[in-house]
């Protein structure tokens, strides 16, 4: 699979996200300033107490990736997930991006359950993850381009005349409604 081959690794994702949020380089999130330093954390343990039995386990702390602003009066701390869908998750950013995936390569949508078994993760983190970047897909722009100057905009119905012995009447039909930027393309939808 592609997306294991491109985006399989933590390293491999996160310069993804930088790339694609920074394509000139990577600016403070705070101050917007340009000059960075990016440095990583080593890996390290941590004690746990397990809150069923009492017990103090030991686990792995993973390695995390980290910018800093060097202007004087800012100095903040970041991550390329700061801001994003991503940021606050403990799940590693190559399983994600393979929720995204599947969530976008879905034709008739895909269930926290699937992505469950999909990603080998439990359902609340399925359900999650499935609810977060719906969440996203929605507050994007529906037509993929900001459209600018003169738009004009119609609707029709989509099926037959109307028939007395179906009595079907002009709000039975599904509407679809079209948007046309002046001398532009015609983009539509069904509402």
């Amino acid at each position: 699979m592609v997306l294991q081959r491109e985006l399989g690794t933590e390293e491999q994702c996160l310069a993804f996200l930088e790339n694609v949020r920074w394509p000139e380089g990577v600016r403070c999130v705070k101050c917007d300033g340009d000059r960075i330093s990016k440095f990583s954390t080593v890996v390290g343990t941590r004690n746990y107490k397990n809150p069923k039995t009492g017990e103090i386990e030991e686990r792995t702390v993973p390695a995390r990736h980290l910018y800093q602003c060097l202007n004087a009066d800012c100095a903040h701390q970041f991550t390329a997930t700061a801001g994003t869908i991503f940021n606050d998750s403990h799940l590693p950013l190559h399983k994600w991006m393979l929720a995204t995936a599947i969530m976008c390569n879905a034709k008739k949508g895909v269930s926290a359950k699937e992505l469950q078994r999909d990603l080998q993760c439990s359902y609340k983190t399925a359900w999650y993850l499935s609810h977060r970047i719906r969440e996203a897909m929605s507050a994007g722009n529906i037509f993929g381009v900001k459209m600018t100057g003169t738009i004009e905009v119609d609707e029709t119905y989509i099926g037959g005349a109307y028939d007395n012995r179906r009595k079907r009447a002009r709000y039975d039909k599904p509407a679809i409604m079209g948007f046309r930027e002046r001398g532009g393309e015609v983009r539509a939808f069904h509402v």
